[in-house]
């Protein structure tokens, strides 16, 4: 990975007193690009860390960004998950006080490689992540707990999807299916979402199709990804 000569100096003049974090922009890249000077990046303030992590570049990652020491000291990766544990940290801080800085301009580029973890990791890893995940937000302190369940979907689904062209995708499909059927469950329990979004995810998660054409509808490339599968299935 790499960052643009300018990053840390936005970021720290995006640190105001009552500044907890602020975030840039990644950008997922396969080789080198030239990289412009601009004069004054777009920056978005958000009220809370809470408000914040519902958008997903926020939530996800722990890189490109400055988090005021305050609000880490202390503070480590769960060892038990082996999988987005960025994000459980990053989830694990949304009950501190204190404003986020958004900054729109993409300043952290993110090397994607065919041997990452994301693309090298087997179905139980991925599987076990998930169960991990649901497992932390039936913690009584968890914050935002609608949020871990959320992901806990999320990933699921992502994991299915990415396991589509595996041998293993029978079992994979068969785990992901149980485990946000438990998530919803409890989601619906604890009234933690609202009946349109458990309506949608349970319609993905009996009919893998729909969430198919979600995904590409908002990410077109996929088209080529699964092209490229399927090259190497044949």
């Amino acid at each position: 990975d790499w960052v643009h000569p300018q990053m840390f100096e936005v970021l720290r003049d995006s640190m105001h007193e009552d500044v907890c974090m602020a975030v840039c922009m990644p950008k997922h890249v396969d080789h080198q690009e030239q990289l412009e000077r601009f004069e004054s990046p777009k920056k978005i303030s958000i009220p809370s860390l809470r408000e914040a992590y519902k958008n997903t570049t926020i939530r996800y990652y722990v890189w490109g960004r400055l988090y005021r020491t305050s609000m880490v000291i202390g503070r480590r990766f769960d060892t038990e998950i082996s999988l987005g544990e960025d994000t459980v940290f990053n989830l694990m801080l949304a009950g501190q006080p204190g404003k986020c800085t958004y900054i729109e301009e993409r300043l952290y580029f993110y090397f994607q490689r065919d041997t990452s973890v994301v693309h090298s990791a087997n179905c139980e890893k991925f599987s076990r992540m998930v169960e991990q995940y649901i497992q932390l937000a039936k913690k009584e302190n968890a914050v935002p707990r609608e949020l871990i369940y959320e992901d806990a979907i999320k990933k699921a689904f992502f994991y299915r999807y990415a396991f589509m062209f595996s041998d293993d995708y029978p079992k994979v499909a068969k785990t992901a299916k149980a485990s946000v059927r438990e998530a919803l469950s409890e989601v619906k329990k604890q009234r933690l979402m609202s009946n349109k979004k458990i309506i949608a995810y349970s319609l993905m998660n009996d009919f893998p199709f729909l969430y198919r054409i979600y995904r590409i509808a908002n990410d077109p490339t996929l088209l080529d990804w699964e092209k490229k599968q399927k090259k190497r299935r044949s």
